[in-house]
């Protein structure tokens, strides 16, 4: 008996002893209260189990409450849509509340149905957002598609931008869709820094998207012509 009395304890949380006379009853304190209810405390977090054999089948029964404690996951966890409202609109506090109760790998998964994800979220807001991702471990290395680069070239976080390019992450992807970079989103955008950046950082200054635009086209289209000139020094022809 007391060898599962110290299986319990070890694996259930603490023990405590009370003597009732002729018998002995002993309780075991779970720690999580969503196990304690699976083993029957619906009202308590406690179990009070008496020397006279039921000890066995209540330890027993906390080993299968466990097991299924364990695959059941985090009691707190978010679901995705949640995770990118936090990151949409919630504060620092329930970002980084996020941040602990999950895995970077299952906070990689979440994508809205445009294919962005938390990072991209984050972008759209105050450093402290996206800081918080990147010290986490976000591994921007993995992302593919529009990635967190076109991201911060559309709104023009200069900021963002640069610490991703300090992460060692490519400033030329194409985007799936029409095989923009990053270059092509901030000319057609008229974030004037942000196409000096990339510029300066050695990106290509005349691709072509699937349709044949290039920066310097499309910042022409849009009516950015200090962007069409500084390209024009620096390289552009078409």
């Amino acid at each position: 008996m007391s060898g599962f009395l110290l299986l319990a304890h070890f694996f259930c949380g603490q023990r405590g002893r009370q003597s009732t006379g002729r018998s002995e009853t002993y309780t075991l304190v779970f720690e999580s209260p969503c196990i304690a209810r699976l083993v029957g405390c619906l009202y308590s977090d406690q179990v009070l189990c008496n020397c006279r054999g039921q000890i066995f089948a209540s330890v027993l029964w906390s080993f299968v409450a466990l097991w299924v404690g364990c695959l059941s996951g985090p009691v707190l966890a978010l679901t995705g849509p949640e995770c990118l409202a936090v990151c949409e609109k919630g504060s620092l506090a329930e970002v980084e509340a996020m941040l602990s109760q999950h895995t970077m790998l299952e906070l990689a998964r979440v994508r809205d149905e445009s294919g962005r994800g938390l990072l991209h979220y984050c972008i759209r807001r105050e450093p402290a957002f996206w800081q918080a991702l990147l010290k986490a471990g976000w591994s921007v290395e993995k992302e593919t598609g529009w990635t967190p680069q076109h991201e911060a070239c559309l709104i023009g976080n200069l900021e963002a931008l640069t610490a991703l390019a300090e992460m060692g992450v490519p400033l030329s992807p194409k985007e799936p869709q029409n095989g923009g970079t990053p270059l092509h989103v901030a000319a057609f955008n008229g974030h004037f820094a942000v196409v000096q950046y990339l510029v300066k950082q050695g990106v290509e200054v005349n691709p072509r998207d699937r349709e044949g635009w290039t920066p310097l086209s499309q910042a022409r289209d849009q009516g950015f012509q200090n962007i069409v000139d500084w390209l024009k020094q620096h390289g552009a022809s078409r």
